[in-house]
């Protein structure tokens, strides 16, 4: 190329990159002149009047409510149009028209985080939050909520220790998903798989993480502080059986229905404060002698109540034969074994053909034993002597009570 040419050309073009200088400079002067662009820009919104196949176009679409909705909504998959990218954001809100109306998502919807509500509620509007999940090319449901916070996602729920945007109580009526940080700012626990229902929110000890948990003994037992509720003592299984220590500071324990039940087995206990038994019930009362055998009996009866240590007894012996009974005579097979270290007296209120005449007859617990021997006065003013087996009549009839304290 000639030298002259290569120079026109040159020019030619410093020209034109001063025009394109210029150009840019008039551009940015006027960019510069513009409103700054908003941070909240508003949503693009679209909405229909009731349908049953809702048409939402995703690119042209951030909120799309539906008014007074009249029937079942079939699919929202149907008519759904749009080419969303990862992470692109949709709400959707429904409004029935006073009747619940069934609600079917289709295969472009998914239950992710929170599951996609199949009904709406009564004049409530329903919220529905979806993220685009380019994975799956499905639109995955967050959180849905017409209302309460039931239905939050729970991953958005952390108590923080102190701040103003600290939670200090909640109220809600089902947990359905996601996690909850408790002031740690650590580990969230995943109530997501609990399932059930009565479950209990449980917390080991102090700072530890949330547990949901079917409630247990164990996780509510402890002790009634005064002035707590009732609501607060440790039952089981619905059989008000009461366990730990219970106290009931200032007022009396009112029993509503007037029943206490005792274990059938005794739990002994060595505090002289503290009632651990009572059983009511039969026996089979007995009479013996220091030698011999062979008595029979037309009657045999024996009743008794048990408080504690202490047992009160009644017994009704009518003999048919004294076969060869001989020596003292002892009523024996009383229920509970008489303390060790003391014999306690008791007596007979009636007494009928015996073989000898008697003033007063008495019955004396032998310790360590379930026997009591008898014993009396034969005339006022004599000697207390032993009932002897000469003195029973093969016919005769005792009828006695005796109170003693038991060795357990």
């Amino acid at each position: 190329m000639p030298l002259s040419l290569l120079k026109k050309v040159v020019g030619e073009w410093e020209n034109v990159r001063d025009f394109i200088r210029q150009d840019l400079q008039h551009i940015q002067t006027y960019l510069n002149g513009l409103p700054p662009i908003p941070d909240n820009l508003p949503p693009r919104s679209d909405s229909v009047f009731s349908s049953p196949t809702p048409a939402i176009n995703t690119d042209l679409t951030d909120f799309f409510f539906i008014n007074q909705q009249s029937e079942a909504i079939q699919s929202f998959t149907m008519n759904l149009t749009g080419e969303p990218v990862e992470g692109q954001r949709l709400t959707v809100r429904i409004l029935d028209n006073g009747t619940p109306r069934v609600i079917s998502w289709g295969s472009s919807f998914r239950s992710a985080e929170a599951p996609l509500p199949t009904t709406t509620t009564a004049n409530t509007y329903l919220y529905v939050e979806l993220v685009w999940n380019a994975i799956t090319s499905t639109w995955d449901c967050l959180s849905t909520g017409d209302g309460t916070i039931a239905a939050l996602p729970l991953h958005h729920v952390t108590h923080e220790t102190g701040g103003s945007d600290a939670i200090t109580s909640l109220s809600a009526s089902v947990i359905t998903s996601g996690t909850l940080g408790l002031a740690r700012g650590g580990t969230h626990t995943d109530l997501s798989a609990t399932g059930g229902t009565s479950k209990f929110l449980r917390q080991a000890t102090a700072g530890s993480d949330i547990t949901v948990v079917q409630p247990a003994f164990t996780d509510i037992s402890g002790t009634l502080a005064d002035g707590q509720l009732s609501s607060n003592v440790p039952l089981k299984n619905g059989t008000n059986a009461f366990t730990g220590a219970n106290s009931f500071a200032t007022s009396p324990l009112n029993l509503l229905v007037g029943q206490i039940a005792f274990p059938a087995t005794q739990n002994p206990s060595s505090n002289v404060n503290t009632l651990d038994d009572y059983e009511e019930g039969t026996w089979t009362p007995t009479v013996d002698g220091s030698s011999g055998s062979g008595i029979t009996y037309s009657t045999q009866v024996g009743h008794y109540v048990k408080i504690g240590k202490l047992v009160y007894v009644w017994f009704n012996i009518t003999l048919t034969s004294i076969g060869t009974v001989s020596g003292q005579i002892f009523v024996n097979g009383f229920p509970f074994t008489n303390e060790s270290t003391d014999n306690n007296p008791g007596h007979l209120g009636y007494w009928n053909s015996l073989a000898s005449s008697w003033d007063i007859i008495n019955i004396l617990m032998s310790s360590g034993l379930t026997r009591g021997y008898l014993f009396g006065l034969t005339t006022p003013g004599a000697s207390f002597s032993n009932f002897g087996g000469s003195d029973l009549g093969s016919s005769g009839q005792i009828i006695g009570a005796v109170s003693y304290i038991a060795s357990a």
